[in-house]
């Protein structure tokens, strides 16, 4: 086991030298199959006495499907197969198939007899064989070997692929030594970056911590020179440079490092000088490098590598490593130093924030809300923030008309219910309901047989009671004239009674109006009694009784005028004003409301009123001859604030 220092460990696995070199820098995981799969194939060609072969793979997340790597033997008899496997050859996309169908088997091997050779012939036989064989790894087929085979070889196809499936065990060690190996190389990685964090941790201030960490890293990865540059306003400013204590603004250096920055963080992403030529072929690798060739040129020439530093995706600043033109940076070195920028970003720019006074806070706290205001970003949030906030401006002015909200009923200015005048038999029933009557119209008869009767009996009883007394007097039979007077009083009491039930056994009505209640015609011979009511007669006005609460009970005054609108019809607006306040709340479920009455000033056309009919009335807050108003806010939240201060008050 070593006994090596972590920091010396990391810098036996990435000395200058090697990373100049692009030894140590992470290899191309792709770029490495494909070699192994080249050497395999040439390995799998002497073994079944092939002249070359093709590797299919299928396509994942990760890579592109399709040919991964060819191998031709190097002799005369195979080069049919050079031209056959050229990317306009007529039989790559064969061979392609093939391995493809092989794979999606992944049943076991197959044999395909193929041509070679163009022959003018149209029954020309197949010069060789196309041995497919799946690969699989990890119990997952990967893709399929086809190796091309002569008809006249010694090794028959069967024992041919047999000796395929063996070899394919290669590639799963390959695979199991390639992540190994990245693993290894992501733990020397982070042990890199986490030994340059705390190296540069022992800086008391951002500007310290800035040149710790270029000096690491001119040590660590052998560069000339290296600049951190951090965000001031709109603006890239150079913090640190290695090999400098204190840093000296009017350096003749210091522009152009700065420009090259500014280059890096307005293309936001790492910019390699010289560009490597493999960037040429992709669109996405090209950079724009003006300003790094200026600074190469002018104290080079030299190889320059800027990678942007990001806390939580946001720039925030730029750091610069240069090396002589001679030991350029390898391309794969940028993933290492990738990693490296975005844990000293997050780091440098913390140590920053943490430097600055109280007066620093409040403006950095301020541009950053103005920024957050009025910048690009998070659009739907800051539109639906405006909404909010114009919302809460309007709602706060007072520009609605205070209005008391309540629940009427529709009812009769007049209203009386007519009873028997005494007890009886229904007679007859002369109106029904809806009919109007005029007053003194009949309304309902009783039977008055009975009557008639005891009137004719009483009346003959009261004279024969009268003849004698008068001849009681004139017998001088003075006491018992006066027993027959007092009989005769009684007689005529009781006659009176009678004549008045004959007198008012006809029911009339008491004023004009409409029948409200009384379909008496099935009862027509029955008993009725005092009690018993038979009619409702309604006058021809109508009046608004309204339940207010008691809560808006101050704000309603005799005269106060509103709008009731009909649940039968609510497009039609009717004006009407306070007459009458009761004194007295009653209770009304479950809450205590104040009985007013509201006379109906207008009745728009087409609208009928009829008592039982409810309505919601509307009634304007007046003070001092205007209109009170209130604000939308305070309409909705004053149930709510009243609510609350009599829960808490209890």
């Amino acid at each position: 086991m070593s006994t090596a220092k972590p920091s010396e460990a990391t810098e036996a696995r990435f000395p200058a030298g090697e990373l100049a070199a692009g030894r140590a820098a992470p290899s191309d995981p792709m770029a490495d199959l494909r070699v192994f799969l080249q050497s395999l194939l040439e390995y799998q060609s002497g073994l079944v006495g092939a002249i070359g072969g093709v590797v299919v793979l299928l396509g994942t997340e990760t890579r592109q499907g399709g040919i991964a790597a060819i191998f031709v033997m190097d002799d005369p008899a195979a080069q049919p197969l050079h031209a056959a496997l050229a990317p306009n050859g007529r039989i790559r996309s064969l061979i392609e198939r093939i391995g493809r169908d092989v794979a999606a088997g992944a049943e076991g091997g197959d044999v395909h007899p193929i041509r070679l050779t163009e022959s003018a012939m149209y029954d020309a036989k197949p010069t060789h064989r196309a041995l497919a064989c799946p690969i699989v790894a990890e119990g997952r087929t990967e893709g399929a070997f086809i190796l091309i085979q002569p008809n006249e070889s010694t090794v028959s196809p069967q024992e041919a692929l047999s000796r395929l499936e063996l070899t394919t065990a290669r590639l799963e060690s390959f695979l199991w030594r390639q992540r190994a190996m990245s693993e290894t190389e992501q733990r020397i990685r982070l042990r890199e970056t986490l030994e340059l964090l705390d190296a540069s941790q022992q800086g008391s201030n951002a500007e310290v911590m800035g040149s710790l960490m270029c000096h690491e890293l001119q040590r660590r990865f052998g560069c000339s020179r290296v600049s951190i540059g951090l965000i001031r306003g709109e603006q890239i400013r150079l913090t640190a440079l290695s090999g400098v204590d204190h840093l000296d603004r009017r350096g003749v250096a210091v522009g152009g490092i700065e420009n090259a920055m500014d280059e890096c963080a307005d293309q936001d992403i790492e910019v390699i000088f010289p560009p490597p030529p493999e960037s040429e072929l992709n669109p996405a690798d090209r950079r724009v490098t003006r300003a790094h060739e200026k600074l190469s040129a002018q104290f080079g020439p030299s190889s320059i590598l800027s990678l942007p530093l990001r806390v939580e995706g946001d720039l925030v600043g730029v750091v610069v490593l240069e090396r002589p033109a001679d030991n350029p940076f390898p391309p794969g070195s940028a993933t290492l130093l990738r990693l490296v920028a975005e844990f000293i970003g997050p780091a440098l720019w913390t140590r920053r924030m943490a430097d600055r006074g109280v007066l620093a806070v409040t403006r950095d706290r301020t541009m950053d809300l103005c920024r957050a205001i009025v910048g690009p970003r998070h659009t739907g949030k800051k539109l639906l923030g405006m909404a909010a906030a114009i919302a809460l401006v309007v709602g706060s002015i007072p520009w609605l008309p205070q209005q008391i909200s309540a629940t009427a009923e529709i009812k009769a200015l007049l209203s009386r219910t007519i009873v028997p005048p005494f007890e009886g038999h229904l007679a007859e029933v002369y109106v029904r309901p809806g009919d109007e009557v005029e007053q003194g119209d009949p309304l309902a008869a009783l039977d008055t047989q009975e009557l008639t009767y005891e009137h004719a009996r009483l009346e003959a009883e009261r004279q024969r009671y009268r003849t004698e007394r008068d001849d009681a007097l004139r017998a001088g039979q003075q006491a018992k004239a006066e027993s027959l007077s007092d009989d005769i009083a009684a007689l005529e009491q009781r006659l009176g009674i009678v004549t008045y039930r004959l007198e008012h056994a006809l029911i009339r009505a008491p004023f004009t109006g409409t029948v409200a209640q009384g379909d008496l015609e099935a009862l027509v011979g029955a008993r009725v009694e005092p009690t018993t009511p038979l009619f409702i007669i309604v006058g021809s006005e109508n009046i608004a009784a309204i339940d207010v609460d008691e809560r808006d009970i101050t704000d309603v005054r005799i005269g106060q005028t509103g709008t009731m609108v009909l649940k039968g019809s609510p497009g039609a607006k009717i004006r009407v004003r306070v007459s009458h306040i009761s004194p007295v709340a009653e209770p009304v479920e479950g809450a205590n409301v104040y009985k007013v009455e509201a006379e109906i000033l207008t009745i728009p056309a087409g609208v009928a009123l009829s008592p039982g009919m409810s309505a919601s009335v509307k009634l304007g807050v007046e003070r001092d001859g205007s209109m009170v108003r209130r604000s939308p806010l305070s309409t909705i939240f004053r149930p709510i604030i009243d609510r609350l201060r009599m829960w808490l008050w209890v």
